[in-house]
């Protein structure tokens, strides 16, 4: 009896050594991000004026970095008794699941607008995504009830994940397989002449890849292992949606400032250099329609 009680305690050891190891990781690469971020992030964000967007962009990052401090202080004092008492274990449980929840929210916002500028804000467009966005929400609320229910292990690890998840799960996908595809209908804007679609396209792509190997990667492994690991399904994730929402804002800035710095040279001082990312788009369109209409013109000449 006492050996496998004393393997029990190995195993909820090795555990929470791992879980602990891995939450600091994920820690210092946010860290490390801001660090490589921070000359551009003061000077496209906190620089410009206050829009949607860039309260987005500071949401993402320091709500992030103040999710992931206060994880590893929890980690390292009140949840570093082993085994780890069973009423903390619900309420970290649900910091961790809100948080990561946000966190995603905050970048189908990013990816939302990006598209609804794409498409010139068009009302319909609009209402797809609020509807579809309130959807998205309403599936978390009913899934997250159900986890009230939960179990947890002596290391504060769920114990078995419910097989429910993969219903938020799929609709998550296919909301950003509709905001992926929609992007790229819109490839052949300006034929080629639109630098702005293409690094939407871009960063479009690899935010989509993301996204679907979060989900897959979490959660058929939750499933196989028939426990939920905390740093696996909410840690990482939240480290992830922060890097990838800055990102996008960071790139559609800077694209939006070149842009900027060129149209000026040209004579064209109507351009506001401290542009959202929306007006940035707006802007390349109005471009585009401007040159064709220039070149029809030219072509009428001759």
């Amino acid at each position: 009896m006492s050996s496998e009680i004393e393997t029990v305690n190995i195993e909820v050891y090795e555990s929470v050594h791992i879980r602990n190891a891995s939450c600091l990781a994920a820690l210092v690469v946010l860290l490390y991000e801001y660090s490589i971020t921070f000359g551009q992030e003061y000077r496209f964000v906190w620089k410009s004026r206050r829009t949607l967007v860039k309260w987005v962009y500071l949401f993402s990052r320091y709500f992030a970095l103040s999710v992931q401090i206060a994880n590893n202080i929890l980690l390292a004092f009140p949840l570093s008794e082993i085994p780890v008492r069973h009423e903390l274990c619900k309420p970290w449980f649900w910091f961790l699941m809100i948080s990561s929840s946000v966190l995603f929210g905050a970048l189908e916002i990013v990816l939302m607008l990006r598209v609804y500028a794409l498409y010139k804000q068009s009302a319909r467009v609009k209402a797809l995504f609020i509807v579809t966005f309130m959807i998205n929400q309403v599936v978390i609320v009913a899934f997250a009830r159900r986890a009230s229910k939960l179990t947890f292990s002596g290391a504060c690890e769920v114990v078995e994940t419910p097989s429910e998840i993969i219903y938020p799960t799929i609709i998550l996908i296919f909301t950003h397989s509709i905001i992926w595809l929609m992007t790229v209908t819109k490839r052949n804007i300006g034929y080629g002449s639109a630098p702005v679609v293409g690094l939407m396209i871009r960063d479009g792509a690899w935010i989509f890849i993301l996204v679907c190997a979060v989900f897959i990667v979490t959660i058929p492994y939750s499933l196989i292992i028939k426990a939920s690991k905390s740093h696996v399904v909410f840690v990482w994730p939240m480290s992830l949606f922060s890097i990838g929402a800055c990102r996008i804002i960071l790139n559609m800035q800077t694209l939006g400032y070149t842009g900027a710095r060129s149209e000026l040279t040209s004579g064209n001082t109507s351009t506001v250099i401290e542009a959202d990312f929306t007006q940035c788009i707006d802007i390349s369109l109005q471009s585009i329609a401007l040159s064709q209409r220039h070149v029809g013109r030219d072509l009428d000449l001759l």
